[in-house]
């Protein structure tokens, strides 16, 4: 049943059924989920959550993109993934009652849709379906944050960086020729060497010499995968 005073709103509906998580609820509990959710804007730069917050909510990203990072023992800061419509996050602290576990911030405008811990917690009691799609999230998530310690250890910086543009258009791409990718947000040579854990300048080196063999291109500061097939070769080794 709606919240009272809940208007039930198409777009926020169409927004839930674009989460995989809730893709198989029927369309009443589409309707009664969308009456529980608040709308949410979040401007570049702007810090959704901090890691240690009291984790009361999960967040759906209706648009935008995010970034989600981790402080180390020395203040250093380390970002793990960049986030886009369709995913949710916030999910784990709900889960256990525990602190946030990353900070997330903004990269581009984004707007979000908010549900708080009660209901979300309902929900998964009431739909077996939707728990075993957030294990599959947080399984998913696990395995990448295993493959990511393993890359630092075993791989040079220019097969990180093919790995996680790779990632990137898996994600947030959109295909604008035969065989051109072009990611969906603009991140700088600094962000791209938080993701893969390298320098700038490191990043800078090896994006340039991704143009120069023409795997890569730079078209109003996106980045266009030009040829796929490389690399992922490149990634490989």
């Amino acid at each position: 049943m709606l919240l009272p005073g809940a208007v039930m709103d198409p777009k926020i509906i169409e927004a839930l059924r674009n989460v995989s998580v809730f893709r198989e609820l029927e369309q009443h509990a589409l309707e009664e989920l969308s009456g529980l959710c608040r709308a949410r804007l979040c401007r570049p730069h702007e810090v959704l959550v901090r890691q240690g917050d009291e984790g009361d909510c999960i967040h759906i990203i209706n648009t935008g993109f995010l970034k989600v990072c981790v402080a180390g023992p020395s203040g250093s800061s380390t970002t793990l993934c960049v986030m886009g419509p369709g995913e949710i996050l916030g999910e784990l602290s709900l889960l256990d009652g525990g602190p946030r576990s990353a900070t997330v911030t903004a990269v581009t405008r984004a707007d979000l849709l908010t549900l708080d811990r009660g209901p979300f917690l309902r929900l998964l009691e009431q739909r077996p379906r939707v728990s075993i799609k957030i294990m599959e999230v947080l399984a998913s998530r696990v395995r990448r944050l295993s493959e990511r310690s393993e890359d630092l250890t075993g791989m040079r910086v220019g097969s990180r960086l093919a790995k996680q543009l790779l990632m990137l258009a898996e994600s947030h791409a959109h295909k604008i020729g035969p065989t051109r990718l072009r990611l969906g947000v603009k991140l700088s040579q600094r962000e791209l060497g938080e993701l893969c854990g390298a320098t700038r300048e490191s990043v800078n080196k090896n994006m340039s010499a991704l143009r120069d063999v023409g795997v890569v291109a730079d078209e109003s500061g996106y980045v266009v995968i030009t040829n796929l097939e490389m690399l992922r070769s490149i990634a490989a080794h």
